[in-house]
C-alpha cells in the first residue's frame, strides 16, 4: 500500500514538472517542483535478480567474475584415464587370480572379486563416484577437482602396474 502511494505521489510530482501548454500555443509554462516526499517506513531491501547478459567492464569486455565457469580442460582426460585404469585393474586382477599366481590384497574386495558381476559393478560405481565428485567440486574449486581426480589416477596406476607384474 505504501509503495503504491509513493509511486502515485512520484508520478504526480513528475506530471507537475512537465511543460504545460498555455492559452497561446507559442508560450509554454513550467510549474516548479516541490520535493517533499516522506517515507514513514524504512526503504525495502533491494532484491537481487539474475541478469541474462554478463556485466561488462568499461572496455566492454565481460569481467572474469561474470563469465560462466567452464569445466577445467584437464578433467575430461583425467576421467577417461581413471575409467581406463579401473578397466585395467579389473582385467589385471582377474588375470592374476585366474592364473593362481596372485591373491586379492584388499580385504574388502576379497569376497567381491570372485563374482564377476559384483566386481564390475563395484568398479563402475567407483568410477562414477570419482567423476561425480570431480564434477561437483570443480564448480566451487577448479584446482581441487583436478588434483582430486589426478590423485585418484596416481593411486590406481601403481596397483594396475603391480597386478600386471604378477605372473
Amino acid at each position: 500500500m505504501l509503495r503504491t502511494a509513493c509511486s502515485l505521489v512520484f508520478v504526480c510530482t513528475l506530471a507537475t514538472a512537465l511543460p504545460v501548454a498555455a492559452q497561446d500555443p507559442d508560450t509554454t509554462l513550467t510549474v516548479p517542483i516541490r520535493h517533499e516526499l516522506r517515507f514513514d517506513a524504512p526503504p525495502a531491501t533491494p532484491r537481487l535478480r539474475r541478469v541474462s547478459a554478463p556485466p561488462t567492464s568499461d572496455s566492454g569486455l565481460a569481467t572474469d567474475a561474470a563469465r560462466p565457469r567452464r569445466r577445467p580442460a584437464a578433467l575430461v582426460p583425467l576421467y577417461a584415464g581413471f575409467a581406463t585404469l579401473q578397466a585395467l585393474d579389473y582385467a589385471s586382477t582377474t588375470r592374476a587370480l585366474s592364473s593362481g599366481a596372485g591373491v586379492e590384497g584388499n580385504p574388502m574386495m576379497r569376497s567381491i572379486v570372485g563374482n564377476r558381476a559384483a566386481f564390475i559393478a563395484v568398479k563402475a560405481a567407483a568410477t562414477a563416484g570419482v567423476i561425480l565428485a570431480g564434477e561437483k567440486i570443480w564448480k566451487k574449486n577448479r584446482v581441487a577437482a583436478v588434483i582430486l581426480v589426478a590423485a585418484m589416477n596416481a593411486a590406481l596406476a601403481p596397483v594396475v602396474a603391480h597386478n600386471y607384474a604378477v605372473r
